[in-house]
């Protein structure tokens, strides 16, 4: 059986936030060196800020009272087999 804490899953939404924090601190400084400031960039840029302020905060307001020690089944053997938790 493989199992994995469900906080793995949380390490991995932070590196991936850590990669649009990355991404979006590249475009902020490419509008700016490039002197793109107009005012359809700084909409863009906005909507993108105000949709990733939206996500966190969902995410924080739905995951407040999870138990991140939980074990999560990623393969059981037994769901091939003839095992007492079969699932066919």
């Amino acid at each position: 059986m493989i199992t994995v804490p469900l906080s793995f899953f949380l390490i991995i939404f932070l590196i991936l936030l850590a990669i649009l924090t990355i991404f979006y601190a590249i475009n902020f400084f490419h509008i700016i060196l490039t002197g793109t400031t107009t005012i359809s960039s700084f909409l863009a840029s906005l909507f993108v800020l105000a949709l990733v302020g939206f996500t966190l905060f969902g995410t924080w307001y739905f995951l407040q009272g999870t138990d991140w020690t939980r074990q999560i089944t990623i393969w059981n053997s037994s769901w091939l087999g003839g095992g007492e938790n079969n699932i066919f």
